[in-house]
């Protein structure tokens, strides 16, 4: 959850600083989102728990299972960076963006604590 926090804090950071000023998150920070995402914690277990089959060698269930992960990821994550781009080209930097930005920083912070909220 601090995590989360600390990534809600610089997207806002980013979205309020002047455009060619503020620092975009690295490749790390963006990279270390993904263990940490309930979201990902959930498509392990229902990819697991659905396509593993109890009588199938494990290596090939899990060649097969992974293959799958990096294929539906590489065309749903380009098309959602492609969607991404689209929407920041046509809200520009003014307040739209600004607002747009913050929604989705608080919602993601709110969907990550009420995650862990079930949890407890």
């Amino acid at each position: 959850m601090v995590y989360m926090l600390y990534l809600e804090w610089r997207v806002l950071t980013l979205a309020k600083g002047q455009a060619g000023k503020a620092k975009p998150l690295s490749f790390w920070e963006e990279t270390l989102i993904h263990p940490l995402s309930p979201k990902t914690w959930a498509m392990g277990v229902i990819g697991y728990s659905v396509y593993f089959s109890p009588v199938a060698p494990l290596w090939d269930e899990a060649f097969l299972l992974a293959a799958g992960f990096v294929i539906a990821g590489l065309v749903s994550h380009s098309s959602w960076a492609l969607a991404g781009s689209a929407i920041m080209q046509m809200l520009g930097q003014g307040r739209a963006f600004q607002s747009v930005t913050a929604t989705m920083a608080v919602l993601m912070v709110g969907s990550t604590a009420w995650s862990l909220w079930l949890q407890g």
